[in-house]
């Protein structure tokens, strides 16, 4: 399902912001204090959208500038942004000093979350909390904001991953899409600590 389109200023960035997740970012250039300054001044969204290899994602996430943390004299400033919700970039709009589009914001399919998926999720970000720091913990997910996003922008899974999480918008299937991410992220972490722990004794310790 989709919304009205809107014209949003775009920020291109080698990563992918989720709804409800919230990143600092350091921003330098000049085109993109000038897109702070206007959406500040404006209280308006903005949208994240991934760049890699040369390639724009079609689907970003809105955002809104959260917290300023830093300015330095020579005008960088270091933010706080939070995820809204996905947004499909479309048709470009000019006039500006940064990239903007008319923006469709996409809505989640009705229907509600499977139970089972979701006790699924929890279980494997448990494990990886637990195969990370020692203590297993549950996802945090704020009021609104679904669950397959709020453990996916808790963990740092693949780009590709998350962009494939950005464009679904069946809470079930993303579900069963951070369950299978958050598993192959146990079985790496668990490789690595094996890995450590043979370099530790010159590889002299049992194999499996």
């Amino acid at each position: 399902m989709t919304g009205d389109p809107r014209e949003h200023g775009l920020f291109p960035l080698d990563l992918v912001l989720l709804p409800g997740e919230a990143r600092a970012l350091h921003i330098f250039e000049p085109r993109y204090r000038q897109l702070f300054a206007d959406c500040v001044l404006g209280a308006a969204p903005f949208v994240v959208v991934r760049e890699h290899d040369g390639a724009r994602a079609d689907v970003g996430c809105a955002a809104e500038f959260e917290r300023l943390v830093q300015r330095a004299e020579d005008g960088r400033v270091v933010v706080v942004v939070r995820g809204l919700g996905a947004a499909r970039v479309g048709e470009a709009v000019g006039g500006r000093l940064y990239d903007a589009a008319r923006c469709i914001p996409l809505v989640d399919d009705p229907g509600s979350p499977d139970p089972a998926r979701a006790a699924a999720v929890v279980d494997a970000f448990r494990a990886v909390a637990e195969a990370a720091t020692g203590a297993p913990r549950d996802p945090r997910a704020e009021a609104g904001v679904p669950l397959s996003y709020a453990a996916a922008g808790a963990v740092e899974l693949p780009g590709d991953v998350l962009q494939a999480l950005l464009g679904c918008r069946d809470e079930n299937e993303r579900l069963g899409m951070v369950r299978d991410a958050l598993a192959a992220t146990v079985e790496g972490l668990g490789e690595a600590r094996a890995a450590a722990a043979r370099a530790s004794t010159n590889g002299a310790g049992p194999h499996p």
